[in-house]
């Protein structure tokens, strides 16, 4: 079977849920307001508005995560580093927003069996002139697997069969092993890597559209056009082969306060913001005359696990886990932690992945019964007040609010619970210790298949290196099979996923939360429309400006 990718992405994943986004961008620049520019507005302007365009062309981004600590792009990749190097280091493939796999390095790609035959382009070069071949991806991957980058870890064997053509085989037959592991990966030429004398750490020499011109650790990364880009213009169909700015200066401000400041004095012109202080960027707010303020969907939230472990009081009684699940008002969680900006899921995951079913989100999903929990908790053979049960998860302010939401809640129905709240080192020991919890926050997320998600924390198989058991000790033969065959490449679908969905409300296993939105801001005197990618990641480089 011959699969080629689609290379046309249709839109940018931006949803808006703030509104104050008209066109004050092309007003702005119209009538040629000319105010201090972001690099004097940083130095401590008392300026309260953004910069608006003066003739250069450069924007001023956020990086949220921190500063990267190296710019490596084949050491084990943070989420700081893909915000600062997708536009510089290209990968083979990449995500649309509807889960699809497109080209970029690669043409495409052929599959038989475990093995993948990836077709790269025959002109690609980096920013120093250096020509990309077969044997540079297969050096990056060398490197990659010596610097313990997971992703790389998936491959059985990679070699070049030809000038052009890379064979990967991948070590199991899961759906989205292999997309998922070469969407995370970024190469470059390895003529390029070993003249770089601390493995670029600092100046990356890539084939991206931008290369970069300056970085000062901790402080910002200053990214300007590559001029000799090497892909047809009538290719360039990826959101990171798009160049509409000359230079991009990414920010390492991380403290929220400093941030909002950032965006109202010009020192930024994109953000992510809570989405409490979005409000004075949003309709009717005090600064929406130069900004919008949009609510984007992610892959990620949090899921309530019981403890499976064969001494738990939730093992074999299924009673006390529906009482505990119908006992829980989710959407009360999304309103008072995440002020309505979340999504209340019908499935453990969400619909948005294309192997799963649409109509899920028209059937029940342990919708809030206290009545029902009530029932079920006798029937369980407790008592109102009988049972206490602790909750364990990593700290955090929302974390810590969802836990104490849920306290309140399971208590009205007779479960006493308490809130066990731990530093992620500790908090992910705790979680191979049946004694430390009954309940616990556990998170996952990420594009691609709803298969990724499940077989990451319901398959024993990868769960633990012996597998014995999944996420919260469980153990159950008919869901590990039902799991693989949801999985499978050769097997995955919407009926076979849709097996894993009824069985798991079926059981009362667990239950998703929330799935996370994030809040972005934008200086509207300079950008038109801010883009995003699936990953929920800025990329500036394929936003519209006033300019364009």
């Amino acid at each position: 079977m011959k699969k080629v990718m689609a290379l046309l992405l249709t839109a940018t994943m931006l949803t808006g849920m703030l509104t104050g986004c008209g066109d004050k961008a092309s007003e702005s620049a119209a009538d040629g307001k000319n105010q201090e520019s972001a690099s004097s507005a940083s130095q401590g302007s008392d300026s309260a508005a953004p910069s608006s365009y003066d003739g250069e062309q450069v924007a001023y981004i956020s990086c949220g995560d921190g500063d990267p600590g190296t710019l490596d792009p084949l050491a084990a990749m943070s989420s700081s580093r893909h915000v600062c190097i997708m536009e510089v280091c290209e990968r083979l493939f990449g995500y649309t927003e509807d889960g699809d796999l497109y080209g970029v390095l690669a043409k495409d790609y052929e599959r038989d069996g475990l093995t993948y035959t990836v077709n790269l382009y025959d002109y690609i070069t980096d920013s120093a002139g250096n020509q990309m071949t077969a044997s540079d991806i297969v050096f990056c991957l060398d490197k990659m697997v010596e610097k313990g980058n997971t992703s790389a870890l998936n491959f059985e064997k990679y070699e070049a069969t030809g000038d052009y053509t890379v064979e990967i085989t991948v070590n199991n037959n899961n759906v989205a092993t292999f997309e998922n592991s070469i969407a995370g990966l970024y190469f470059v030429t390895q003529a390029a890597y070993e003249a770089s004398s601390d493995d670029m750490s600092v100046d990356p020499v890539g084939t991206g559209p931008y290369k970069v011109d300056a970085y000062e650790t901790g402080s910002t990364l200053t990214l300007v056009k590559n001029e000799n880009y090497w892909q047809k213009p009538e290719l360039c169909k990826a959101l990171e082969q798009q160049a509409n700015t000359e230079k991009i200066v990414y920010s390492m401000i991380t403290e929220a306060a400093q941030i909002v400041v950032g965006l109202e004095t010009g020192a930024l012109d994109f953000a992510f913001v809570d989405f409490s202080a979005a409000e004075r960027f949003g309709e009717g707010g005090e600064a929406a005359n130069h900004f919008c303020a949009e609510a984007i969907k992610t892959w990620g939230g949090n899921a309530l696990f019981f403890n499976m472990s064969d001494k738990s009081v939730f093992k074999d009684n299924i009673a006390l886990r529906k009482a505990v699940l119908y006992g829980i008002d989710r959407q009360a969680i999304i309103d008072g932690v995440f002020e309505g900006h979340a999504i209340n899921p019908k499935t453990y995951g969400q619909t948005r992945y294309p192997d799963a079913d649409p109509n899920w989100d028209n059937e029940d999903y342990f919708e809030y019964d206290p009545d029902y929990a009530k029932e079920c908790l006798k029937e369980a053979g407790y008592a109102p007040g009988e049972l206490s049960l602790k909750l364990m998860f990593p700290t955090s302010s929302y974390c810590n609010s969802m836990a104490e939401i849920i306290q309140a809640y399971l208590d009205m129905i007779g479960i006493k619970v308490e809130v066990l709240s731990y530093e992620n080192a500790l908090y992910n020991s705790y979680k191979t210790d049946p004694t430390q919890y009954d309940m616990m926050f556990n998170g996952s997320g990420g594009p691609g298949t709803i298969t990724r998600i499940w077989n990451n924390q319901l398959n024993k198989n990868i769960y633990t290196s012996d597998g014995a058991y999944c996420a919260g000790f469980l153990n159950d033969p008919h869901l590990q099979e039902l799991v693989e065959t949801a999985s499978n490449v050769d097997t995955n679908s919407v009926e076979t996923t849709s097996a894993v969905h009824d069985y798991l409300i079926d059981q009362a296993y667990l239950m998703q939360l929330y799935v996370e939105e994030k809040c972005v801001v934008y200086n509207t005197d300079k950008i038109v429309k801010m883009c995003t990618n699936i990953d929920a990641r800025q990329v500036p480089g394929a936003s519209i400006y006033v300019w364009n």
